[in-house]
């Protein structure tokens, strides 16, 4: 018989989310506690099944331990994070003009995108020096352009 296990092993997730923590193999069957970081999240049982869910409530980390019937015990690490924000102020730049755009949170790396001018991005990570950022150059005409980050989630 193999070992017991937890599934996923680690996982990043947003506040205010939920996500499935498994027990494989082992003796079934199998109990959930947060080890450590409980402030951060609630395991709600889901009926018919030996999974539990994981409802994120507050930022860090969370270490969750599965038990199977023999007292065998496996671990994940589940990190919470706050939602992906963008900072790109809606502000009038002039003609060929550059506008920084930075975003934080949710679960990178991220993709910056822009309908219309030129956009480089600068970093689709954060660093310790920094936020991740991209530079929007403005067209030639004067326009609107709409700006997008979306993260790995």
């Amino acid at each position: 018989m193999k070992p017991v296990e937890i599934e996923p092993k680690t996982k990043a997730m947003i506040i205010g989310r939920s996500i499935n923590i498994n027990g494989l193999y082992g003796l079934k069957p199998y109990t959930y506690k947060i080890t450590a970081g409980s402030e951060n999240g609630d395991l709600v049982e889901i009926p018919g099944s030996t999974a539990v869910e994981l409802k994120a409530k507050g930022l860090g980390t969370m270490k969750i331990t599965v038990q199977d019937k023999m007292g065998n015990t496996a671990d994940a690490s589940i990190e919470v994070k706050d939602e992906l924000k963008i900072y790109a102020p809606p502000l009038m730049v002039q003609t060929n003009g550059n506008i920084n755009i930075t975003s934080e949170g949710g679960i990178p790396p991220y993709t910056f995108s822009a309908t219309g001018g030129t956009l480089t991005v600068i970093s689709n990570v954060a660093t310790a020096t920094g936020p991740a950022s991209a530079k929007l150059k403005a067209p030639n005409s004067p326009t609107s352009i709409p700006v997008k980050v979306t993260d790995s989630e």
